[in-house]
């Protein structure tokens, strides 16, 4: 069986619930052929979604990246896993990179745009708009047009207790200039330093 075979065997433990045998068949594949993106990103999700290990999630869609750069569905995952740690510039700039490689793509940008909701980066959710109409149906535009209403209206009802926009984006720790590629291995190091980190605590009687 070759890795790709491995792969498809491992998606259809994963429909039936079967994450343990999914887990081990898409850890084959990746033995098999140590630069199956496929085998790789479905590690990554299972670390993501099923045992909420965003670091180590992070890292497997990094590799990923290092070997297919344009590959949307890492793209988008490493965003949604970065979102849960607290590297949330980097979570943009993969959001912006998956966009960009998948503009088409509406369950990037509905991601992508719920992320500047929960930012409260009203200003570049209202810049994406525009592409929003051209590739949303009328009902995804309105549910996401919806939800930065009510998003907004609870932001203007606790005015004062929230950083304004600027100071957000001063905030950053990575700026985008010339795309998420330069900072992946930086950002990897600092995931497994914290990752290292969190272990030895969680070893400490």
């Amino acid at each position: 069986m070759n890795a790709n075979a491995m792969v498809n065997m491992g998606l259809i433990y994963k429909h039936q619930n079967g994450i343990d045998d999914a887990l081990k068949m898409f850890k084959a594949a990746k033995q098999h052929e140590p630069g199956n993106v496929a085998a790789i990103v479905n590690i990554g999700c299972i670390e993501f979604e099923e045992y909420q290990h965003f670091d180590q999630a992070a890292i497997l869609f990094l590799d990923a990246l290092e070997i297919k750069p344009d590959d949307e569905e890492a793209l988008c995952n490493l965003a949604l896993a970065l979102k849960k740690t607290t590297y949330i510039d980097y979570a943009k700039m993969a959001f912006e990179e998956a966009v960009n490689v998948s503009p088409g793509n509406t369950f990037i940008l509905t991601n992508y745009m719920m992320f500047l909701l929960e930012q409260q980066n009203f200003e570049q959710f209202n810049k994406v708009i525009p592409h929003a109409r051209r590739v949303m149906d009328r009902q995804e535009l309105e549910t996401i047009q919806k939800l930065h209403d009510e998003f907004k209206e609870a932001i203007d009802g606790t005015a004062g207790k929230t950083k304004p926009e600027d100071e957000r984006a001063s905030s950053s720790h990575a700026s985008s200039k010339g795309g998420l590629k330069n900072f992946s291995n930086s950002l990897r190091q600092n995931l497994i330093k914290k990752m290292t980190l969190n272990n030895q605590s969680a070893a400490m009687p």
